[in-house]
């Protein structure tokens, strides 16, 4: 309730806490009946972890046996570990774990792109084949299934990987499992590009225009998406009066000077500009 008027503002509110007492450790354990959460489509993965400095209620190991708990714990890691599968989906939790939180993905990516994974891992698409580029190559084709702004060259630079290297993986993921991908659309980077360049919503919609008029005359397949949006951003612009020159709008939208002139000049020559 507020603390100035005494208005309810809201009532029969769940308590997320739990509903039993416990005065120690043991009896903590004994009434617990839940553990962690465990991700929907990864409970295998889940593993046993305990400590080697602390028993269950907190008091300190002995020096002794905390170097046979060490001895243990290596021994149990060793244990799940033995086949070559279990290894290798071992190295690509901690490889996408890492992608995933250069690129500030959420949970749900991660988990997706690691079941993506373990179906190429499952029909022998993985084996004797470099786990990192397959691992960047499922995280790519989860981000472009949900139609996410995030470029392949972005993918492979937080991966450390070459952009050839992570599309010829890419392309054989998704002939592997059948995969039936979007067309990747150049209308999603028009707003990240214009963002950079603090242009108005005027020049976006200039530019999503010119897009759409680009895409009736057959302009953006087997094009970069970004680099056309680039273009589309460019003519927008200077039919605004913006000041903007190539090289600062290529630089933005990390394309290369020469592909930029050669989609605008391709958008020019077709007269995709919109009239009015």
């Amino acid at each position: 309730m507020c603390k100035n008027c005494g208005l309810v503002v809201y009532s029969d509110a769940f308590d997320p806490g739990r509903e039993w007492s416990a005065y120690d450790m043991e009896e903590s354990h004994l009434k617990e009946r839940t553990g962690p959460p465990m991700l929907g489509k990864n409970r295998e993965l889940m593993y046993t972890n305990f400590s080697v400095q602390k028993d269950g209620r907190g008091k300190p190991l002995s020096v002794t046996t905390q170097q046979r708990m060490r001895h243990l714990r290596r021994q149990n890691l060793m244990a799940g570990t033995t086949e070559s599968e279990t290894r290798n989906l071992v190295i690509a939790q901690n490889l996408m774990k890492k992608i995933a939180e250069k690129m500030r993905l959420g949970s749900s990516i991660y988990e997706e792109s690691l079941f993506t994974y373990k179906k190429a891992l499952a029909r022998n698409l993985v084996k004797g084949k470099s786990i990192e580029c397959f691992v960047a190559a499922s995280v790519l084709s989860v981000i472009r299934e949900m139609n996410l702004p995030r470029p392949l060259e972005e993918v492979a630079q937080q991966a450390n990987l070459e952009p050839l290297a992570l599309s010829k993986f890419y392309r054989e993921l998704v002939t592997g499992l059948s995969l039936k991908m979007p067309v990747d659309d150049p209308t999603k980077y028009i707003m990240k590009i214009s963002t950079k360049l603090n242009f108005d919503q005027s020049v976006e919609k200039t530019a999503i225009e010119l897009l759409k008029a680009a895409r009736e005359k057959g302009l953006i397949q087997g094009k970069r998406p970004k680099a056309i949006a680039a273009a589309a951003l460019y003519l927008s612009a200077k039919r605004h009066n913006l000041g903007i020159t190539q090289k600062e709008l290529a630089k933005s939208s990390d394309v290369s000077a020469v592909t930029l002139r050669n989609r605008i000049r391709e958008l020019k020559m077709n007269s995709c500009l919109p009239t009015g």
